[in-house]
């Protein structure tokens, strides 16, 4: 059930793409299989303080911002 939500997750005004859809599947799937999680940060390019202001606002896709990416081991 709780796999199900984190799938799901849609808040208001942030644009789902293919990524943050693909990093959901994955902790979904963690919370279904147990394993180890690991949860990846590789902005391109990096984020400076004059990127900060554009994280505090709802639209941006913050996994493709700070390229977050995880992965399941078992």
């Amino acid at each position: 059930m709780v796999a199900r939500e984190v799938r799901q997750f849609q808040p208001s005004g942030v644009l789902i793409t293919e990524d943050l859809t693909k990093l959901l599947d994955t902790v979904a799937r963690f919370i279904e299989t147990g394993g180890t999680l690991a949860v990846d940060a590789k902005p391109d390019p990096p984020v400076g303080l004059d990127r900060v202001s554009y994280l505090r606002t709802p639209g941006p896709d913050w996994v493709s911002v700070l390229g977050l990416s995880a992965t399941l081991s078992r």
